[in-house]
């Protein structure tokens, strides 16, 4: 007789949504009790209170992110899709693909800590009716510690105010892996009761000291049985360290003009609000980037193989920056209008950099002039173009056209292309630099970059394609030497897809890019990227309890890694060793209840089961099995 399999299924399912309940509970029993009961006398939970906008995206009102689906990605590095780093939090990461610059500002080229950093764009202004507050807590081995906390309030519905702080530290794995990033901002910000007048000023810090290494010196290690304690491991450089710090002030002003309508009527007195048609902006920043790189005499012969060198590391590199910007737009007003829509900026971009790099001192200035449009036909078809052009100085020439179309199919399908060309002078480190070690004054030509894709998005079913083409001319990249070679034109195809698949509870999402270059001998890029999750997500008690149970699948394939020297903070192609990548695993549960989110993940948890180990970079191992958690906690008060 053959069995009933629909039962059996059934019966599975309720043993596992049983185990699941007892995983997601237990740990979080006391938390889910102290915090609901106390959102129901002081702690409130009312995320439509607060949305945020961006000084990038004045008008894009966004909305606070509650959901589960990626709380588990504790990583800054491994957030994003496809990016490799050294093995710790805090450690230097790099993008997996190639991405060509889309601006024509002058770059300083220290991209090493990108994945940490906080920029003045990355600032939220909120605006909130009840004062809203978040705390967020992570640990894991190492004594990696993670700690953010975010407070804003409206002190009367045109005043607001805001602070926002993160630290991360960590000691990592290996010797010479001690991180210590702390991020924070504060803003305020101030609107006239007719929407006639804003003002928006914030503050920036970015504070880094980590300490690097060069990679350890046996790899062998994941075969090494003699070997305990990683953290006992004999490693290149073994008293070298990072600084870097940035502070940066913004103030930007702007006046609405447009036509008045009544909001309200109180004590027979009539009151009017401006929607804005157009708006002027004047915006002024200020920054200081420092960066800095020291180590001891005895670790000479790693950057010379000279013996006889002793001398002691002790590098910097400072910019300062004064910026001002005028900027005139165009806003897209709501209206039953089924024909044409359009929105459209113009700016005018002046800056002033004083670069110090070790004995020299150099003043760059840069004049940008720029110009965005956007247009909407028959609420179908979307046409958009962004220019700059730099006239002035070092980067005189420098420009980047881009157009994009979008096409809608219907309101959940969408087809699509973008073309951009764009021309830029090298980073001021590939240009010059001035250090212990390496020194260079070269006379490279400034690059230019074409680019195109076509994609297809369909929201019904979960999909997104791209494919995609890129040539660069003069392209720069650096060698085993460290040092920076301007050769040849890169050019190359990209395809990339995601799609997300879902059977009741169970869902399957995935993302994956392939791509292909004419000349591999110059880049450090894997031609194959995926990342997928499968997981149970469920609601229960009326949505009080959400929470989902899984596992993160993260694989490339094997290829030339690049190397990675601390004394410039750049990775380098390298074409000497291949190393074979398995795919990395974290399994994670996770839990919400009303205003809590919580994690338990295993990272690297099939460490062990197909090999002992990768390398991110060369000499540079991935990070062991572990087991990490974290909680975030948002209330209304």
């Amino acid at each position: 007789m053959i069995p009933d399999s629909g039962l059996h299924i059934s019966k599975f399912i309720n043993h596992f949504h049983r185990l699941r309940l007892f995983i997601l509970i237990i740990p979080f029993s006391f938390l889910i009790f102290h915090f609901s009961t106390g959102q129901d006398t002081t702690f409130r939970y009312y995320p439509q209170f607060t949305r945020y906008t961006t000084l990038s995206q004045p008008d894009s009102i966004q909305p606070l992110d509650t959901a589960i689906r990626f709380f588990q990605r504790f990583h800054p590095a491994e957030q994003p899709f496809g990016y490799l780093h050294l093995g710790y939090a805090g450690a230097p990461a790099m993008p997996l693909f190639f991405i060509s610059r889309r601006d024509a500002e002058v770059d300083i080229g220290f991209q090493q800590f990108n994945a940490y950093w906080r920029g003045i764009d990355d600032v939220k202004f909120y605006d909130t009716r009840e004062a809203f507050t978040s705390v967020r807590y992570q640990q894991g081995s190492r004594n990696e510690i993670l700690v953010s906390a975010i407070h804003a309030q409206n002190i009367t519905p045109q005043l607001g105010f805001g602070i926002d702080y993160n630290r991360l530290r960590t000691d990592g794995w290996y010797q010479r892996q001690t991180s210590r990033l702390s991020n924070f901002n504060g803003y305020a910000q101030y609107h006239s009761p007719n929407n006639f007048y804003s003002v928006k000023a914030a503050y920036i810090l970015n504070n880094f000291n980590v300490q690097i290494n060069g990679g350890i010196t046996n790899d062998l290690i994941f075969s090494d049985s003699t070997l305990f304690d990683k953290s006992l491991a004999t490693v290149y450089l073994d008293s070298a360290s990072s600084v870097l710090k940035s502070d940066e002030l913004v103030l930007v002003n702007a006046i609405n003009f447009g036509r008045k309508v009544f909001r309200e009527t109180i004590d027979s007195v009539e009151k009017k609000k401006i929607i804005p048609e157009f708006r002027f902006q004047h915006r002024v920043e200020w920054e200081r980037r420092r960066f800095f790189f020291n180590d001891s005499f005895s670790d000479a012969s790693f950057y010379t193989e000279d013996t006889l060198n002793f001398a002691a590391a002790s590098d910097s590199f400072i910019v300062r920056r004064i910026t001002n910007e005028v900027r005139l737009s165009k806003l897209e007003q709501d209206s039953s209008s089924r024909v044409f829509k359009f929105s459209a900026d113009a700016f005018a971009r002046f800056s002033v950099f004083q670069v110090q790099n070790q004995d020299y001192v150099k003043q760059i200035q840069s004049g940008i002039i720029g110009v965005n449009f956007s247009t909407l036909f028959f609420l179908k078809l979307k046409l958009s173009s962004f220019g700059e052009l730099n006239l002035l100085d070092r980067n005189l020439g420098d420009f980047v056209l881009n157009a994009s179309m979008i096409y809608l199919l219907s309101d959940q399908r969408a087809i699509g292309a973008e073309a951009m060309i764009s021309n830029n002078h090298p980073a001021l480190i590939e240009d010059e630099y001035h250090s212990t070690y390496f020194n260079w004054n070269n006379s490279f030509v400034p690059l230019t970059a074409l680019s195109g894709n076509v994609f297809y998005r369909d929201q019904k079913l979960k999909l997104f394609l791209k494919a995609g083409w890129f040539s660069q001319s003069d392209y720069i990249y650096w060698t085993t030497g460290s040092i920076p070679v301007q050769n040849g034109t890169l050019s190359g195809l990209q395809f990339s897809a995601a799609k997300n698949f879902r059977v009741t509870r169970f869902h399957l999402d995935n993302e994956v890019m392939y791509q292909t270059f004419n000349d591999n001998s110059i880049v450090s890029y894997p031609s194959f990227i995926l990342r997928s999750s499968l997981y149970y997500q469920d609601d229960e008690y009326r949505h009080a309890l959400q929470s989902k149970i899984g596992f993160d699948v993260r694989y490339h394939n094997n290829y030339f890694a690049p190397a990675y020297q601390p004394a410039t903070g750049q990775f380098l192609e390298q074409r000497t060793l291949v190393f074979e990548y398995l795919p990395v695993v974290d399994l994670f549960v996770v839990v919400k209840v009303k205003a809590v989110r919580g994690y338990i993940l295993l990272q690297n948890a099939a460490q062990g089961l197909f090999a002992n180990g990768n390398f991110a970079a060369v000499h540079y191992p991935m990070a062991d099995r572990a087991v990490k958690f974290g909680l975030q906690w948002m209330f209304w008060n």
